[in-house]
């Protein structure tokens, strides 16, 4: 006899899974917090709960990964503040497709700046008549 699963079947009662990261910080106000886990839907930022309160609309101006600062402009909205915990827990209010591609990027624990691939210099008989 088949069931139906209502609600959530994972234990952390998540609608996106969610995947640790490390180095990550998202740039809220003009200061840094350190991203303790991310997916698709939200994330969690840590030692924010007094900074934040639920129901609050942010705007993550920039994601800052492996020393890079890229340019964001995600709003999200704080679904829970934990004071005890220090941290808060944000869930997106839409995401343009740059912006999902950066957020892909970080889930998938890809470089968001990829390394410039230089010309290669072009050898042969064109190359001495400057062509």
């Amino acid at each position: 006899m088949r069931q139906k699963v209502l609600g959530h079947s994972d234990e952390n009662l998540r609608r996106d899974n969610r995947r640790g990261v490390a180095e990550v910080s998202f740039s809220i106000d003009d200061e840094d917090h350190r991203v303790e886990d991310l997916g698709m839907g939200g994330f969690r930022l840590a030692e924010a709960a007094g900074r934040f309160s639920p129901m609050q609309e942010i705007t993550v101006d920039q994601v800052v990964s492996d020393g890079h600062r890229v340019s964001f402009g995600a709003r999200a909205e704080v679904v829970w503040a934990a004071p005890g915990h220090g941290g808060i827990g944000c869930r997106f209010l839409g995401l343009t497709p740059k912006q999902f591609d950066i957020m892909e990027a970080l889930v998938m624990h890809r470089p968001l700046i990829r390394k410039s691939k230089k010309k290669k210099q072009r050898t042969g008989l064109m190359s001495l008549f400057g062509e």
